[in-house]
This record gives structure tokens, sequence and C-alpha cells, in this order.
């Protein structure tokens, strides 16, 4: 075999080394994009959460405030037109029973949207789980081609102190 050959052999397969090297560290950053993109998703899905659950409290609030103003409008209005106190009772008992379906359609309403937001929210943490996994086993294939390349390093230096010396040994005419 000759010098030229053994020099071919041993660039090719340190450009090999090199190019799968390339590959892993580009596959380690596309990963660690693809968690920072589900961060954001999971960020916006609990930011989504929050305000569903402050526009509730807001809606469960401004339904109190309706309920009060409507029992006061409606005691004004039974003493102007002379209603008895049990035509009175009997209409705020209906009033409260509407507030209270209209109370359980909201709170069903709140609980679906929450469901939907928990399951995003599941599915992000599983795909942000994955990512993490595989960029665990990235780094190990990066750990273990660092080791390659140092051991194909080590041989070639060894390599090429065997060749110098047996230039020393070849006999010139």
């Amino acid at each position: 075999m000759s010098d030229d050959d053994l020099y071919s052999e041993e660039r090719s397969s340190s450009g090999l080394l090199i190019l799968l090297a390339g590959v892993a560290f580009l596959f380690a950053l596309s990963a660690l994009a693809w968690c920072y993109v589900l961060q954001g998703r999971l960020t916006a899905a609990e930011g989504k959460l929050s305000h569903a659950q402050e526009r509730s409290a807001q809606v469960t609030a401004d339904q109190a405030e309706t309920s009060r103003e409507l029992r006061a409008a409606t005691e004004a209005f039974g003493a102007k037109v002379g209603i008895t106190q049990q035509q009175i009772e009997l209409r705020a008992r209906d009033i409260l029973r509407q507030e209270q379906a209209a109370n359980n359609r909201l709170a069903q309403s709140v609980g679906q949207q929450e469901a939907e937001t928990r399951k995003q929210v599941s599915s992000v943490s599983n795909a942000v789980s994955r990512v993490r996994t595989d960029v665990g086993g990235v780094n190990q294939d990066v750990a273990t081609n660092r080791q390659e390349l140092a051991s194909t390093d080590q041989q070639l230096h060894a390599v090429i102190g065997d060749l110098g010396v047996q230039c020393g040994l070849i006999a010139k005419n």
C-alpha cells in the first residue's frame, strides 16, 4: 500500500468523523430550538388559562352585582305598584333559579375551557419531555464521537511517527 493511499484513507475517515460530529451538533441545536418553541407554547397556554380564570371571576362578580341591583329594583317596583311580599319572594326565587342556571352554564363552559387548556399543557409537557430525552441522547452521542475522534487522533500521530522512523531507515542512492 502506498503512502498516498494510506493518507487518502486516513483523510476520508477523519472527514467522516468530522461530518458525523457536525450532524450531531446540528441535531442538538434543532432539538434545543424545538424545546424553546414548546416552552413558548406552554407559557402561552398557561396565560390563556389564567385569563380564563380571571374572566370567570369577573363574570361571577358581575352576576352578583346584577342580582343585587335586580333585587333592589324589584323591591322598589313592588313598593310603587303595591305588590305583596309573597309575590316579591316568588319572583326573587325565580330570579335566583335563573341565576343558578346561568352560573351552572358558565361553570360548565369554564370547566371545558380549563380541561382543554390542561390537555394542551399536558401535550406540550410530554413533547418537552421527549425533546429533553432526545437532547440527552444527542449529548451522549457527541461524547462518544469526541472519544472516537481523540482515539483516531492518537492513532494518526502514531502512524506519522512510524513513517518518520521508516524514512530515516530507507537507503538513499
